[in-house]
């Protein structure tokens, strides 16, 4: 077991703090570079820094090297949310993903990712990198990297204001895995605080078109939708990805699906999502389908399509910090008004209520009230 040590920043630049003097997020960081010997015997050096920082989780994924990542949030302040579905999509999400060089000669080497896919060729990842991240491709693994810095960066965001347990503010936890060159494998853990919804529904539009690789939560997508990003507003809190056949896949940062009237069923209502195979397979959705299952409501893996929006009893977008938030109004970018869904959908009402419940299920303990007692001890070891 080797220690790892935590230490308390000693500086903060006033940037990094709100009104209240506290930080506005912690960062902790763990490297794993393989240090070469002429022994040959791959020792590995380890370490790890949590401290207060003033990134965002969108900033955290933008300014450093492209990896595979997740988001979660906490419950209760000390719990986080399904945090075995959350070291389980980092596993497989880094082992569907390749990590090489780029091949611009006129520019430092950089770390690019694409995905890995069957039948196909590609580059090939340099053994370094592959030994590298091997533990974190490895789900039996993985957890003794990355859970001791959810803990570390939770405990010290917590610590830095008691108003945030007192006055119930959530943590959003983002954890990103990638490789940075001549340093080696890095998971950085950023705590941030959650903002959730303010209102009850909210309006979308539908734009673009899917990610090239849902197989795995690639932070290089987090670039690429950056073009997107620019229709959202405050009246329009998420762009719907499409395809030329009018297909309806997933949100850029939430799952989709509509309520539809099963006609052969006598108008049934079902859940209808776009296929796994198409779309990135949110935590939140995960839930959706469990409880959709034990409510007896049928959820079905097929495309919602814009042609069938009329006959919708009601739709919905889902996520780490939405849960279920139905959706009010369409934009369907062809000249008209948006298209106005039910105000109130029966189903969708159930989903809510039992994924509340499903939500306070999955809660994975992190720390005790006990642990975040003041100390006066300036750092704190945590071992894997």
């Amino acid at each position: 077991m080797l220690p790892l040590l935590v230490r308390n920043s000693v500086t903060c630049d006033s940037r990094m703090r709100w009104v209240d003097g506290s930080p506005r997020s912690v960062l902790a960081q763990y490297e794993r570079p393989i240090a070469h010997s002429t022994s040959g015997d791959g020792a590995i050096g380890e370490k790890v820094v949590a401290s207060d920082s003033d990134m965002t989780a969108k900033t955290l994924l933008l300014q450093n090297p492209p990896g595979a990542y997740t988001a979660g949030r906490t419950i209760k302040h000390l719990s986080l949310l399904d945090l075995p579905a959350h070291l389980t999509r980092l596993s497989t999400s880094l082992s569907n993903i390749r990590f090489t060089f780029s091949t611009d000669a006129t520019r430092p080497a950089q770390v690019v990712t694409c995905p890995v896919v069957s039948n196909e060729s590609g580059p090939e990842e340099p053994p370094a990198i592959t030994q590298a991240l091997e533990p974190f491709r490895n789900s039996q693994t993985l957890p003794r990297y990355v859970t001791p810095l959810i803990r570390a960066a939770l405990k010290k965001w917590l610590l830095a204001d008691p108003k945030r347990m007192q006055d119930g503010v959530e943590a959003k936890i983002t954890v990103l895995v990638t490789y940075l060159v001549d340093h080696g494998a890095k998971v950085l853990v950023l705590c941030d605080e959650l903002f959730q919804p303010k209102t009850n529904t909210c309006d979308v539009t539908v734009y673009g078109m899917p990610r090239k690789n849902a197989t795995a939560k690639d932070s290089k997508w987090v670039t690429d939708r950056l073009a997107l990003e620019k229709l959202l507003s405050p009246t329009v809190q998420e762009v719907l990805l499409t395809d030329p056949h009018l297909n309806i896949y997933e949100g850029l940062t939430s799952n989709f699906c509509a309520i539809v009237p099963d006609v052969a069923a006598g108008n049934k209502p079902y859940v209808q999502c776009a296929p796994l195979q198409y779309v990135l397979l949110g935590t939140i959705l995960q839930m959706v389908k469990k409880v959709c299952e034990r409510e007896n409501i049928d959820f079905r893996f097929e495309f919602p399509r814009i042609v069938d929006v009329n006959q919708w009893l009601g739709a919905f977008i889902c996520s780490t910090s939405r849960a279920v938030l139905p959706v009010r109004g369409i934009d369907l970018r062809d000249g008209r008004a948006p298209v106005e869904l039910p105000k109130h959908c029966e189903t969708i009402e159930r989903i809510q209520k039992a994924l509340a419940d499903e939500m306070q299920q999955r809660a994975t303990p992190l720390l005790t009230p006990d642990e975040l007692m003041p100390t006066d001890t300036p750092g704190e070891r945590v071992c894997i």
